[in-house]
Order: C-alpha cells, then sequence, then structure tokens
C-alpha cells in the first residue's frame, strides 16, 4: 500500500498485476479484483489487471498499457 499511496501522491501511472490468476476460480478472480480495485478507488492512476503468463489473461491489456505510457501516450 504504500507503493501505491507514494504513486498516487507522486501522480505516476501504475499497474497492478494480480498474477497467477489462473489458479483461481472465475468467482474468487471477481473477488481478488473487487478487493484491489476497492483499495484503489481513490487513485485515479493506478489500473489494476487479473493476470497469468501461463494463461495468457490480461496480456493484451498489460501490452496496450504498456505502449500507452512507454511510447509517449500517457
Amino acid at each position: 500500500m504504500e507503493l501505491l499511496e507514494w504513486a498516487d501522491a507522486s501522480e505516476l501511472p501504475l499497474l497492478v498485476l494480480l498474477n497467477k490468476a489462473d489458479k483461481l476460480g472465475r468467482n474468487a478472480q471477481a473477488k481478488a479484483l473487487k478487493a484491489a480495485k476497492r483499495l484503489t478507488e481513490t487513485m485515479p492512476l493506478v489500473e489494476v489487471v487479473l493476470f497469468s503468463a501461463t494463461s495468457g489473461l490480461g496480456n493484451d491489456t498489460v501490452v496496450a498499457w504498456l505502449r500507452e505510457h512507454l511510447e509517449g501516450g500517457g
């Protein structure tokens, strides 16, 4: 939480990956995502994404976010 608060106070965009999401069922994924978004709801530059390198879940979102923020779009 300290890192999230620091990034928010510094107005830095931050992408939070909830890794190993493939290990959870859909209901547990939804609960985890909702809980993380609740913690960051007052932080407009923080985005939370379910992610799994194994299944590819969240890959498109991560690539799009990185392109936006690293190629000068964000």
